[in-house]
């Protein structure tokens, strides 16, 4: 079997909390999924993902998967609106053929659209509307009980057109090109104003920084309990915080006209019913192409990759020195865990575990005497040494939050680390019991021994450990365990907790069992970021194309350290004949 798999790097954004969030990203080939790789509801537009996040969500991922179509989920957002007509300004008639887009453009006509449902207490609403004219009102109500069918006081004055725009006891925002203007001074740069209706039908009117309001606009209305924000555009209103804790109601769209008649459109209207989370902005995760230069044995040399990547290599071939430039390229800001930075995690698997020998290990094992340059995307990172002193440069992307994990670096060298990092954070990951039964359950189903579904921190000869229960009821040392179930269950725990965008395993097989492989390759397919692992089995490999459609590249590094990349496209092809990839990249055959 043969597959090509190709990304255009892999994306993703923090979100917290259950709700709407609003995601700027050009998702055009794009399908939208949640830290676990399940689709999530979402679509695109004017350059926005709005997505809908389920609780216990961390991050939304975007994998390259179409090469031209954008997301289209619109089930989670609300589209049944009743559309009731007032001709002459008095008789109501409801629209069954009504287009959705003009809501106006007849004198003394109001054509109004109504969730059938209530909405709230918290919601967003977004209205791109075109309005054409002088006069007369768009208004959009919220919390109604009743349908609007009266007007407001306005302070004594009408917003104008009919008298069929309000409904009692309902919040209302919009505006009146005329009445908006009768309270701004000759001379203030600030030409409109929006109106804010309360529920005792008087007004407000609450200058915006905006031109005017005719024309095309956004306006955004966003309701979180008793916090109300509006803004037009990008002129954003101070929060406005509500009388009384607010209780769902309808929510309505009123164009309305009098005399003078008015186009009014809504080109588009987006309702969430439901808390919103906000902006996010997307962080890069995964690579496409990355460039090395002067890192390690590899004087120059660049790798493409897809979304699953086994690379398979002879001994000495540059395997582990490719996932080290990917974890300094993805983590070079972040605090790994159990290290002060990234360099302090590669020594340690050199090794090195004091600050003092740790400059002679770079400069001993990533050849500095050259600058060291990793390219991938947007992302440089640069490494030089001078005088002693280790200088890091990371161009491009560095936006990371606090304790935030791009990548993981899993070695059986790094097990202790790991574990004692678990142990520090155990209070927290103690809580994770989902996951905690997830993980126990898999082991159950590879191992001879049944264990009970929790994991205790208790003490032992001094210091604390962490314990396992047989189904007999008889404990078992975490370290009693193999160093495969060790390995599977800290991994487990740790991505969990971390939520790392980019896995970078060393020799997999290292340590697990067929069956413990098999979990770790099943496992691989319910994660949304990007693995890269290194292997000497090519049965192993192999699985992993097979189950996973994963990328397999031979390399090598040639004389004179230029790395050498073949991708192997029928891995089987190559085994049903005897013959070894690993050695076929340098030019030989083997039979």
């Amino acid at each position: 079997m043969i597959y090509h798999i190709f990304i255009i790097m892999i994306y993703r954004a923090k979100v917290e909390g259950e709700g709407l969030a609003i995601i700027n990203f050009d998702a055009k080939g794009y399908e939208v999924y949640d830290d676990h790789y399940n689709l999530v509801g979402a679509f695109a537009h004017n350059g926005k993902v709005y997505v809908n996040v389920d609780k216990g969500i961390t991050y939304i991922y975007f994998v390259k998967d179409k090469p031209d179509t954008l997301p289209d989920d619109k089930d989670f957002l609300v589209h049944d609106f009743k559309v009731v007509k007032y001709e002459d300004c008095k008789n109501a008639k409801e629209l069954q053929d009504f287009d959705g887009t003009l809501i106006n453009g007849e004198t003394n006509t109001a054509t109004y659209l109504f969730t059938r449902k209530e909405i709230g207490p918290s919601f967003y609403l977004e209205v791109d509307y075109t309005y054409e004219g002088e006069g007369d009102n768009l208004i959009v109500g919220f919390l109604a009980e009743s349908e609007p069918d009266s007007k407001a006081n306005c302070n004594g004055q009408l917003l104008g057109g009919c008298d069929k725009y309000y409904a009692k006891g309902s919040y209302a925002v919009g505006f009146n090109p005329i009445y908006s203007r009768k309270l701004q001074t000759p001379n203030s740069p600030i030409k409109d104003s929006i109106v804010l209706v309360n529920p005792d039908g008087n007004c407000e009117l609450l200058p915006i920084n905006i031109n005017e309001v005719k024309g095309r606009h956004t306006l955004k209305i966003v309701l979180n309990y008793s916090s109300l924000t509006i803004s037009l555009d990008r002129a954003e209103l101070p929060p406005i915080y509500l009388a009384s804790n607010s209780k769902p109601g309808h929510i309505y769209v009123v164009g309305n006209s009098g005399i003078l008649t008015s186009k009014i459109r809504i080109n588009s209207l987006i309702l969430y019913d439901g808390k919103y989370l906000g902006v996010k902005e997307v962080q890069q995760v995964g690579f496409e192409k990355v460039r090395i230069k002067n890192f390690k044995g590899i004087s120059e040399g660049s790798i493409d990759l897809g979304k699953v990547n086994v690379i398979i290599g002879a001994n000495n071939a540059g395997k582990t020195s490719l996932l080290e430039a990917l974890y300094l390229l993805a983590s070079a800001e972040q605090k790994p865990a159990g290290f002060n930075d990234s360099i302090e995690l590669l020594a340690y698997l050199h090794g090195i575990e004091n600050n003092a020998q740790k400059s002679r290990f770079l400069f001993h094992f990533y050849n500095t005497q050259l600058p060291v340059e990793i390219e991938g995307g947007k992302r440089v990172v640069k490494i030089t040494y001078d005088n002693n002193i280790i200088k890091r440069v990371l161009e491009g992307d560095k936006e990371v939050t606090k304790g935030e994990q791009r990548s993981l670096f899993i070695n059986s060298l790094l097990l202790r680390k790991y574990i004692s990092y678990i142990e520090n954070n155990w209070e927290t990951i103690s809580n994770m019991t989902d996951v905690i039964k997830e993980v126990i359950s898999d082991i159950n189903e590879v191992n001879n021994e049944e264990y009970i579904p929790t994991i205790t921190f208790e003490p032992f000869g001094g210091q604390n450990t962490f314990y396992l229960m047989r189904s007999d009821g008889k404990r078992v040392r975490l370290f009693d365990l193999g160093e495969g179930l060790q390995i599977f269950l800290t991994v487990r725990l740790l991505y969990e907790f971390l939520k790392p965008g980019l896995i970078l395993w060393d020799d997999i097989e290292s340590h697990l069992n067929p069956k413990l492989l098999g979990r770790i390759i099943a496992w691989f397919d319910d994660i949304p970021g990007q693995i890269v692992v290194t292997t000497h089995n090519l049965d192993v490999a192999e699985d992993i194309v097979e189950t996973l459609g994963a990328r397999c590249l031979a390399v090598d590094i040639k004389s004179g350290g230029k790395l050498i990349i073949r991708e192997i496209e029928d891995l089987s092809k190559y085994l049903e004949l005897g013959l070894d990839p690993r050695v076929i990249v340098r030019g030989e055959t083997v039979g």
